[in-house]
C-alpha cells in the first residue's frame, strides 16, 4: 500500500499537481499549545493523511520521498490562501528581457 502511494505521486509528474497532492493530504489547524508572550511562536499545526488514514509526518515524507520544506511550504501557502487551495507555481511564465523579436530572427536568417 506504500508503495501505491509513492507511485501515485511520482506518476503525478508536474509540480503543481504533486503540489495539489500534498495539498490534499495536509489538514491545517490550529495549534493545540501557544507559549504565553511568545513573539515568533507556531502558527499553524499539520496533520497527515495517506487515503483516509492518519499518520505521522515522518512516515508522510519518507512514504512519498518529499522534503520536509516541501511539504511546510505547501503547507503554509495553503493557510495563508482563503480558498484552501494553493496558489499556482509563478516561475517561467514570463519572457525574458533580453530575448531577440522575432522579426530580426527572421530578417538574420533571410
Amino acid at each position: 500500500k506504500r508503495q501505491e502511494y509513492f507511485d501515485d505521486y511520482w506518476k503525478l509528474g508536474s509540480w503543481e499537481l504533486q503540489s495539489s497532492f500534498l495539498n490534499s493530504a495536509v489538514n491545517i489547524g490550529e495549534p493545540n499549545r501557544k507559549k504565553y508572550g511568545a513573539v515568533h511562536g507556531k502558527s499553524f499545526s499539520c496533520q497527515y493523511h495517506l487515503g483516509n488514514v492518519r499518520v505521522c509526518k515522518e512516515f508522510f515524507l519518507k512514504t512519498l520521498h518529499a522534503s520536509n520544506k516541501r511539504v511546510t511550504n505547501v503547507a503554509s501557502k495553503k493557510n495563508i490562501s482563503e480558498t484552501g487551495i494553493s496558489p499556482r507555481d509563478k516561475r517561467g511564465h514570463k519572457v525574458p528581457t533580453n530575448k531577440t523579436v522575432q522579426e530580426k530572427t527572421d530578417l538574420v536568417k533571410e
